[in-house]
Protein backbone atom coordinates (compact mmCIF):
# COMPACT_ATOMS: atom_id res chain seq x y z
CA UNK A 1 0.00 0.00 0.00
CA UNK A 2 1.18 3.04 -0.87
CA UNK A 3 1.12 6.27 1.73
CA UNK A 4 0.54 9.78 0.99
CA UNK A 5 1.72 12.75 2.36
CA UNK A 6 0.74 16.25 1.46
CA UNK A 7 3.08 18.90 2.26
CA UNK A 8 4.69 22.48 2.48
CA UNK A 9 8.00 23.92 2.48
CA UNK A 10 8.92 27.68 2.58
CA UNK A 11 11.78 29.08 1.27
CA UNK A 12 12.91 31.96 3.59
CA UNK A 13 15.07 34.53 1.87
CA UNK A 14 16.74 36.97 3.13
CA UNK A 15 18.22 40.78 1.24
CA UNK A 16 21.55 39.63 1.09
CA UNK A 17 19.95 36.28 -1.51
CA UNK A 18 20.83 33.90 1.53
CA UNK A 19 17.68 31.20 2.58
CA UNK A 20 17.43 29.22 6.06
CA UNK A 21 17.58 25.66 5.52
CA UNK A 22 17.62 23.94 8.32
CA UNK A 23 19.46 20.40 9.56
CA UNK A 24 16.51 17.64 10.68
CA UNK A 25 16.52 15.29 13.59
CA UNK A 26 18.47 11.94 12.85
CA UNK A 27 15.37 9.85 13.79
CA UNK A 28 13.23 11.48 11.01
CA UNK A 29 13.20 10.21 7.65
CA UNK A 30 15.89 11.44 5.60
CA UNK A 31 17.61 12.52 8.76
CA UNK A 32 20.68 14.52 9.22
CA UNK A 33 19.76 16.35 6.04
CA UNK A 34 19.87 19.99 5.03
CA UNK A 35 15.91 21.16 4.41
CA UNK A 36 13.26 24.02 4.11
CA UNK A 37 11.20 25.26 7.00
CA UNK A 38 7.98 23.44 7.01
CA UNK A 39 5.80 19.87 7.11
CA UNK A 40 2.05 18.39 6.82
CA UNK A 41 -0.31 19.61 5.59
CA UNK A 42 -3.18 18.69 8.57
CA UNK A 43 -6.63 17.64 8.35
CA UNK A 44 -8.22 20.30 6.01
CA UNK A 45 -5.69 22.81 6.55
CA UNK A 46 -5.25 24.91 3.24
CA UNK A 47 -1.77 25.20 2.00
CA UNK A 48 -1.35 28.66 3.50
CA UNK A 49 -2.18 27.70 6.76
CA UNK A 50 -0.17 25.15 6.50
CA UNK A 51 3.17 26.81 5.27
CA UNK A 52 2.42 29.72 8.62
CA UNK A 53 1.95 27.36 11.11
CA UNK A 54 4.87 25.16 10.02
CA UNK A 55 6.96 28.73 10.32
CA UNK A 56 5.57 29.56 13.44
CA UNK A 57 6.39 25.75 15.04
CA UNK A 58 9.57 25.31 13.63
CA UNK A 59 11.42 28.34 14.02
CA UNK A 60 8.94 30.39 16.38
CA UNK A 61 8.48 33.34 13.69
CA UNK A 62 5.14 34.66 12.26
CA UNK A 63 4.75 35.05 8.57
CA UNK A 64 3.22 38.20 6.73
CA UNK A 65 0.83 36.01 4.59
CA UNK A 66 0.64 39.26 2.57
CA UNK A 67 4.12 38.66 1.79
CA UNK A 68 3.93 34.74 0.78
CA UNK A 69 4.03 33.98 -2.61
CA UNK A 70 3.22 30.23 -3.84
CA UNK A 71 5.41 28.93 -6.06
CA UNK A 72 5.23 25.16 -7.31
CA UNK A 73 3.67 21.97 -6.43
CA UNK A 74 5.89 18.64 -6.20
CA UNK A 75 5.14 15.73 -6.79
CA UNK A 76 7.77 12.88 -5.14
CA UNK A 77 7.69 9.08 -4.98
CA UNK A 78 9.87 8.27 -2.19
CA UNK A 79 10.28 3.73 -1.66
CA UNK A 80 6.41 3.47 -0.36
CA UNK A 81 5.39 6.92 -0.15
CA UNK A 82 3.87 9.73 -2.75
CA UNK A 83 4.39 13.07 -1.46
CA UNK A 84 2.81 16.08 -2.88
CA UNK A 85 5.14 19.47 -1.78
CA UNK A 86 3.58 22.84 -2.06
CA UNK A 87 6.58 25.63 -2.23
CA UNK A 88 6.21 28.97 -1.12
CA UNK A 89 8.69 31.81 -1.16
CA UNK A 90 8.79 34.88 1.07
CA UNK A 91 11.41 37.81 1.40
CA UNK A 92 12.18 39.12 4.98
CA UNK A 93 14.10 42.44 5.09
CA UNK A 94 15.87 41.20 8.37
CA UNK A 95 16.83 38.02 9.71
CA UNK A 96 13.99 36.67 11.75
CA UNK A 97 14.99 35.39 15.38
CA UNK A 98 14.98 31.60 15.14
CA UNK A 99 13.77 29.65 17.59
CA UNK A 100 14.02 25.96 16.76
CA UNK A 101 11.98 23.49 17.73
CA UNK A 102 14.67 21.34 18.66
CA UNK A 103 12.64 17.82 18.38
CA UNK A 104 12.11 18.40 14.42
CA UNK A 105 15.54 20.46 13.61
CA UNK A 106 18.63 20.74 15.42
CA UNK A 107 20.62 23.35 13.36
CA UNK A 108 20.05 26.04 11.19
CA UNK A 109 21.60 28.24 8.45
CA UNK A 110 21.75 30.69 6.15
CA UNK A 111 23.38 29.82 3.04
CA UNK A 112 23.32 31.35 -0.55
CA UNK A 113 21.52 28.54 -3.11
CA UNK A 114 24.45 27.53 -5.13
CA UNK A 115 25.99 27.18 -1.90
CA UNK A 116 23.56 24.89 -0.54
CA UNK A 117 23.51 22.92 -3.82
CA UNK A 118 26.75 21.87 -3.78
CA UNK A 119 26.09 19.75 -0.57
CA UNK A 120 25.89 16.56 0.05
CA UNK A 121 23.74 16.77 2.78
CA UNK A 122 20.88 17.69 1.49
CA UNK A 123 17.04 16.05 1.66
CA UNK A 124 16.35 14.86 -2.37
CA UNK A 125 13.55 17.18 -3.09
CA UNK A 126 15.64 20.48 -2.16
CA UNK A 127 17.82 19.96 -5.54
CA UNK A 128 14.81 20.47 -8.20
CA UNK A 129 13.37 23.33 -5.65
CA UNK A 130 16.75 25.43 -6.14
CA UNK A 131 17.15 24.47 -10.02
CA UNK A 132 13.34 26.11 -10.56
CA UNK A 133 14.00 29.09 -8.63
CA UNK A 134 17.02 29.56 -8.44
CA UNK A 135 18.02 28.17 -11.48
CA UNK A 136 21.06 26.08 -9.97
CA UNK A 137 22.89 23.98 -11.62
CA UNK A 138 25.17 20.91 -10.67
CA UNK A 139 28.61 21.88 -11.80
Amino acid sequence: MINKIHAVGVIIENKEGKILVLRRNKQDPEGQTLGLVGGKIMGEEDKFTAANREVKEEIGYDLDLSQLHFFKTYFWKRDDLNITFETFKIFVSENPIINLQESENTEYYWLYPNEIYRRKDLMIGLYPILEDVYGTKRA
